[in-house]
C-alpha cells in the first residue's frame, strides 16, 4: 500500500481525539509565556467531541479519496476546514451540536 502524507496528520489527529495525547500540543506548551495552569482549561469533553467529529470526517475524507470518489473527499475534507474556519471566526459548530444534543437528552430524560 502506498503511503500517503495525509495519514501521518490523521493518526495525530486521532490521538488526540481517542487516546487523550496530542503531540502538538504537547510541543506548543514550550511556547507558552506563564505556567500552563494559569491558562483558562477548554472543556476536555468539548474537546473530544470536536476531535471525534474532524477525525471521521477527515478518515471519510481520505477513504473517498482512496475510493476514487473525488466528490465525496472533497465534501468530507470542506467540512472540517469550513468548520474550523468558523470557529477562527468564534463560532464553535462542534460546540454548537454537542450543545443541541445534550438538550435533547435532557428533554428526552424529563419528558
Amino acid at each position: 500500500m502506498e503511503h500517503h502524507p495525509f495519514c501521518s496528520q490523521l493518526l495525530v489527529l486521532s490521538g488526540g481525539a481517542f487516546l487523550g495525547f496530542n503531540p502538538i500540543v504537547k510541543a506548543g506548551r514550550a511556547f507558552l509565556r506563564k505556567d500552563a495552569s494559569s491558562y483558562i482549561q477548554e472543556d476536555a469533553d468539548q474537546q473530544r467531541f470536536n476531535s471525534t467529529i474532524a477525525v471521521i470526517c477527515l478518515a471519510a475524507g481520505y477513504a473517498s479519496s482512496l475510493a476514487g470518489w473525488s466528490v465525496a473527499s472533497v465534501v468530507f475534507t470542506a467540512l472540517v476546514f469550513g468548520s474550523a474556519a468558523v470557529a477562527l471566526l468564534g463560532f464553535c459548530i462542534g460546540c454548537f451540536i454537542r450543545f443541541q444534543w445534550k438538550r435533547y437528552q435532557y428533554k428526552r430524560s424529563n419528558g
